[in-house]
């Protein structure tokens, strides 16, 4: 019963819908459903026909100001992120291979109608405790993708990863949020 009284709610309008008929164009509530269906898979399919070569891109749908805000009590934020002050990053073939590799998710109906609820758009996220694949500990799942050995064992025979294996793997994981922005400005998609 919540559903259906959210979903009335939220498609008659308010912010959310009027940000996506800005999108679409004037459209009835009904078109606004269909589209709000239809994205839910596009990111994946997206991720997976997208290519994006090496390179130094320019992110133009980023500013200094959000940057700054995301950055905000991070030690060594700068060098973790490697977005430039001109708003550019170089992106690397592991930059690549691990945004190939995130595990992308969407909210469930209650979490989609709570949003709505509230004004915003519910939209895919990455589950933060295993972005890459099924493994607790993030690292070892970016090594897998990455394909990088493991070089150490705990004293109980468990694996693990160096110190200089880990502060690598967390260079990279912060710099997906450039990675990210990259792929959606300027890759191309193939058939």
């Amino acid at each position: 019963m919540r559903r259906n009284a959210c979903q009335r709610k939220a498609l008659r309008g308010g912010k959310a819908p009027d940000l996506i008929r800005t999108l679409i164009g004037d459209a009835d509530d009904i078109a606004i459903a269909h589209f709000m269906v239809a994205l839910r898979p596009a990111l994946s399919i997206f991720m997976d026909k997208a290519e994006l070569q090496p390179g130094t891109y320019p992110l133009s749908n980023m500013d200094a100001d959000g940057l700054a805000r995301t950055k905000r009590g991070l030690d060594d934020a700068d060098t973790l992120f490697a977005i430039s002050p001109d708003m550019t990053m170089t992106v690397t073939d592991a930059d690549i291979a691990l945004a190939k590799a995130a595990q992308w998710e969407w909210p469930d109906e209650d979490d989609m109608c709570s949003a709505f609820e509230a004004g915003d758009i519910a939209g895919p996220t990455v589950d933060p405790k295993r972005p890459y694949g099924d493994m607790t500990y993030i690292a070892l799942d970016m090594h897998r993708v990455l394909g990088w050995p493991i070089e150490a064992r705990t004293e109980s025979g468990h694996i693990g990863i160096s110190d200089e294996q880990e502060t690598e793997a967390t260079r990279l994981h912060f710099r997906q949020l450039g990675t990210m922005q990259a792929f959606l400005e300027h890759a191309t998609v193939t058939g």
